[in-house]
């Protein structure tokens, strides 16, 4: 008797042990699913500057910019990459590996005369793009959103980064994510007034 009751002790806890550690596999499997919101701020790396309208893409799909004090929040997860571009510097790639502030160091170094072989350049691939996430707006969601995402890299003005954004709410729409959608659709509309209030300067 006093052997089976060992047996079956021993069976006891190993079974506890390993319920122990699947559950603590599951919690951690579960924490880095979860979506939470990631603030952040960019700014230049001498100056500590900070730099605003700098386009933060997330490769899931969210989508935000920077405001006047170089802050930035954005919904993502851990393990997803952010895509930190602008026209004055070179586009970073920041892996996120918790929910803590993301401080983005960035060196600006583009001259005027880049920018306008760039512009040259990318105009027509970036035209591509777009038109290639329009064919799979309705098709595929996570296709379509990542040619915008490409889109974005390549575009030259707030023109055409209201049309990527415009595109991107429709996208949105179509997929009933009607929030992520009318973050879009602002963001359009703010690069189309600022992109008016140019020319009429």
């Amino acid at each position: 008797m006093k052997t089976f009751k060992t047996y079956f002790l021993l069976v006891l806890f190993s079974f506890i042990g390993f319920y122990s550690i699947a559950q603590d596999a599951k919690r951690i499997g579960t924490e880095r699913d979860a979506v939470f919101t990631i603030r952040g701020k960019v700014y230049e790396k001498g100056t500590r500057d900070p730099y605003k309208n700098v386009q933060i893409l997330v490769n899931g799909g969210s989508y935000t910019t920077t405001g006047f004090d170089g802050d930035f929040t954005v919904k993502a997860k851990i393990g997803d990459e952010l895509v930190v571009s602008h026209e004055d510097f070179e586009t970073i790639y920041y892996k996120i590996e918790s929910n803590e502030r993301i401080y983005i160091e960035v060196i600006s170094g583009i001259d005027q005369s880049t920018k306008r072989s760039k512009f040259l350049d990318n105009s027509g691939e970036f035209n591509r793009l777009i038109d290639s996430a329009d064919v799979y707006l309705k098709k595929d969601a996570g296709k379509s959103i990542s040619f915008i995402g490409d889109a974005l890299k390549k575009t030259n003005s707030t023109g055409q980064s209201a049309e990527a954004q415009e595109l991107l709410g429709d996208i949105y729409t179509f997929w009933k994510q009607y929030d992520l959608a009318i973050s879009a659709y602002r963001i359009s509309l703010q690069n189309t007034e600022y992109n008016l209030s140019l020319i009429h300067i």
